[in-house]
């Protein structure tokens, strides 16, 4: 089956969920609050108590923020729900330096985690401008947590299979600005693992080099290039964004033939409304070379909090490669506060076949309160669901895309 007939009919309704929400959006903008009887008095309503609540919340990230001349950091607390990690709470928090300037300044995201489920973690995101010449895109994570392994590809099980990770992840790009906002340098990727306590299999039964027992420590390293004409980079109300870039992996610690990942990520963004009304697009493939030498926490995996919300389980559809489109309509509401619609079509595979129950398809809504309004970096949650009745629930910070 070809591409063409597989999509056919299904844009149709993702752009009518999206336009549909649009509408009611606007159409409650538009209406006027209760006016309040002259028999109640000062009695608020219902509708203002709940909008006097939501202005002390909005001042919350102020009262909590720590803030002079270069810096700003706000500290927010965390408490989440998803059905992979059951109850999940910690600290997110913001720290902007130099935030005078929003387009150059340096923001630090660091975040600690801990769940019902024996999770813990720990990440810490840095977005540094050198000069006007280089930047520094980087994120540095440290997990240890009971995951779940459903196989990959066609191959995939509906009941999977329980082992716990712990790794040390570091995520760099560096970036040299060529011209105007055109950059191009080098990417890296460094990872060392251990997977343990796998259940209900033997070591070496599952058709992957790395699904059992022990270490592993692998480097990747490969070109970038990007253009970005986004007027903001973690919520962007208008321009286009556009990445490619390649990696070539080695293991440390094993004489193994080596493997690549090549990725390609556009977006483009329109507002109207004063900007309280953002489209968002984006387009994002990801593929592997020389897959059998790859191990399973690095197939690409075409779900998660960052791709296609609604899936599951984000490790429940990890292939050789992934392609998506989607869209998302952002409405900023009143305050700090917004909410999202979006939708999603993606494929999965190994070689040049789509087959037609490879397709995912993703709807959800979403809140947003926005802990920077000058960078617009924001908490979000959102609540996605596919065509097969899956579903799952994201909290995270900034924007998926």
């Amino acid at each position: 089956m070809n591409l063409v007939s597989c999509l056919k009919g299904r844009t149709t309704l993702i752009a009518l969920f999206l336009f549909g929400f649009s509408v009611l959006a606007n159409a409650q903008e538009a209406q006027e609050p209760d006016k309040i009887s002259e028999e109640k008095g000062a009695e608020l309503s219902f509708i203002h108590r709940c909008m006097a609540l939501a202005d002390r919340m909005a001042s919350l990230p102020d009262k909590l923020a720590y803030e002079n001349e270069n810096i700003k950091i706000t500290p927010i607390p965390l408490l989440a729900y998803s059905p992979s990690t059951g109850f999940k709470y910690g600290v997110y928090s913001v720290a902007v330096l130099g935030h005078k300037d929003s387009e150059t300044a340096t923001v630090v995201t660091p975040r600690f985690s801990f769940s019902t489920k024996q999770q813990m973690g720990a990440k810490v995101g840095l977005d540094l401008f050198m000069g006007d010449s280089y930047v520094l895109n980087s994120e540095l994570v440290a997990e240890k947590y009971p995951d779940e392994f459903y196989g990959i590809g066609n191959e995939a099980f509906d009941d999977p299979l329980d082992f716990t990770k712990e790794w040390v992840v570091l995520n760099a790009d560096v970036l040299r600005r060529l011209k105007g906002d055109t950059w191009a340098g080098l990417s890296s990727h460094l990872l060392a693992t251990k997977i343990s306590e796998i259940q209900n299999v033997e070591d070496g039964s599952v058709d992957n080099p790395l699904f059992k027992n022990g270490r592993a420590s692998f480097i990747g390293i490969g070109p970038v290039f990007r253009i970005d004409k986004r007027e903001n980079r973690y919520a962007p109300k208008s321009g286009y964004f556009l990445e490619t870039k390649g990696l070539l992996y080695k293991r440390f610690d094993k004489d193994v033939n080596p493997f690549g990942i090549v990725k390609l990520d556009y977006r483009h963004y329109f507002s109207w409304g004063n900007g309280n009304n953002v489209m968002a697009f984006q387009m994002l493939g990801e593929g592997l070379v020389n897959a059998e030498n790859t191990p399973f926490y690095l197939y690409p995996k075409i779900g998660g909090e960052d791709r296609l919300r609604g899936t599951g389980h984000e490790n429940r559809y990890a292939d050789e490669r992934f392609m998506f489109v989607r869209s998302e309509y952002r409405k900023h509401l009143f305050s700090r506060f917004g909410m999202v619609a979006f939708a999603g079509i993606g494929h999965h595979g190994a070689g040049s076949e789509w087959d037609s129950e490879n397709f995912r398809h993703t709807v959800g809504l979403g809140g947003r309160f926005y802990l920077s309004e000058k960078e617009r970096i924001n908490l979000r949650i959102d609540i996605g669901t596919d065509l097969k009745g899956e579903k799952a629930i994201y909290f995270s910070l900034k924007e998926a895309f």
